[in-house]
């Protein structure tokens, strides 16, 4: 536990936060994650100038074609197949971007649970984690007990 930031007879609010966590690896793990985006990106852009040289071949092949003999038609088909071999492989690397840029996301959607929130206006009753404490999966579950003290009722 990094921080507690409420104690017990503390009023909060929902959404207001009461705590946060620190996870170490989770950070590390959305660094590498970015830095496999910006990898990705890298490749796009290279596949892209790849595409880019091959149309400009293919095209001046083209041009070429239109005084008989001086282009073979094998040569012309080989150069359009290279274009499209080409497109191919960059949209392949713009579908990897897209997927790497999803696991930043689900990264940082999973850092979000370090934080916790009130879920309801209320008076935090119970604070039974101090900073300092580990919290996870094998500890205690509650780490605080908010009431909603706005319609209690005298019996």
């Amino acid at each position: 536990m990094d921080r507690v930031l409420v104690d017990r007879g503390s009023v909060v609010k929902k959404g207001q936060l009461m705590a946060e966590v620190t996870a170490p690896e989770m950070m590390a793990q959305i660094a590498e994650a970015e830095s496999k985006v910006q990898a990705a990106e890298s490749d796009r852009l290279q596949a892209e100038a790849q595409l880019a040289a091959v149309q400009s071949t293919y095209d001046r092949l083209t041009k070429a074609a239109e005084t008989p003999g001086a282009i073979a038609g094998n040569e012309l088909v080989q150069a359009q197949k290279q274009v499209e071999a080409a497109q191919a492989l960059v949209q392949s690397k713009r579908q990897a971007r897209v997927a790497v840029e999803a696991g930043v996301r689900a990264q940082k959607d999973l850092e979000a649970y370090l934080r916790i929130t009130a879920p309801f206006d209320g008076v935090v009753t119970d604070r039974l984690v101090h900073p300092g404490a580990l919290v996870g999966p094998a500890s205690d579950p509650v780490l605080l007990v908010v009431q909603e003290v706005s319609h209690l009722r005298l019996v």
